[in-house]
């Protein structure tokens, strides 16, 4: 009988331990900067309509809790997408409300946004900009497309 209650104690010990490790930061869930890419999958040009959709992965298995700006009940708000004309001025804000998002392992995360645009060249710009460990790992992912419109 106390070899079982000594395994269920050092069972529920190793959960609970696994269960807070969760809740740390990157580098205690074992999160590191090559674990996550962004892509932007696909842009569609109709007259001065423009679609872009957006893909962040995590390609790790861990998980973890991160900052970033966003709701933290919808995942795809901690992609930002801005786009800048041609003399480089940018033409969207990105929000700097500060809140955590759970990232789970092989996430995917994608973001459809439409812009109205006038006739020129723009740089479209899809963002993920997040930290964990109070500042400690901070993270940015970036990817860029010039079209014409």
């Amino acid at each position: 009988m106390k070899r079982k209650n000594a395994f269920i104690i050092i069972s529920v010990l190793i959960i609970v331990c696994i269960s807070i490790s969760c809740f740390i930061g990157c580098s205690s869930n074992g999160l590191n900067e090559e674990d996550f890419e962004i892509s932007i999958t696909n842009i569609q040009v109709k007259g001065s309509r423009v679609t872009v959709e957006v893909e962040f992965k995590n390609n790790s298995w861990h998980n973890g809790w991160i900052v970033s700006s966003g709701d933290s009940r919808r995942p795809s708000t901690l992609i930002n997408v801005i786009y800048k004309d041609e003399n480089g001025e940018p033409m969207w804000g990105v929000a700097s409300i500060e809140v955590k998002h759970w990232i789970k392992g092989k996430q995917k995360i994608t973001k459809t946004v439409e812009f109205q645009l006038e006739k020129g060249q723009y740089t479209i710009t899809a963002i993920v900009d997040f930290y964990c460990n109070i500042n400690n790992n901070r993270f940015y992912y970036f990817d860029e497309k010039v079209i014409e419109v």
